[in-house]
């Protein structure tokens, strides 16, 4: 007497995500943040190089001249920074709402 094999369920998940996709977009944001970042870094050594050359070159009214190269710094800074550390949580962000999907799956 010859056993028929019953035919093996197939398990598909059913996943509203690819997660490779996920994690490549993940990726990418995390690198760009760290390419912003080091953006950032250069452009505050030109910013510390320039208040340096107008405090060794001004005349006596120094904070009148270090005014608009600090204006300038920090418009340039703090959104480089705010992308960096935006870029940063939608990284992290992703990584954790796959690993809480896949827990709940698991149950």
């Amino acid at each position: 007497m010859s056993e028929i094999d019953e035919p093996k369920e197939i398990q598909i998940e059913d996943l509203y995500h690819r997660p490779e996709r996920m994690i490549r977009v993940a990726n990418w944001a995390n690198i760009l943040s760290w390419i912003v970042l080091v953006v950032a870094g250069l452009f505050l050594v030109f910013f510390i190089s320039a208040i340096a050359v107008t405090i060794t070159q001004s005349s006596n009214n120094l904070f009148i001249d270090l005014v608009p190269t600090l204006v300038q710094a920090f418009l340039i800074l703090l959104p480089g920074l705010f992308l960096f550390v935006s870029l940063q949580a939608i990284s992290e962000g992703m990584y954790l709402l796959m690993d809480i999907e896949e827990n709940t799956r698991r149950k």
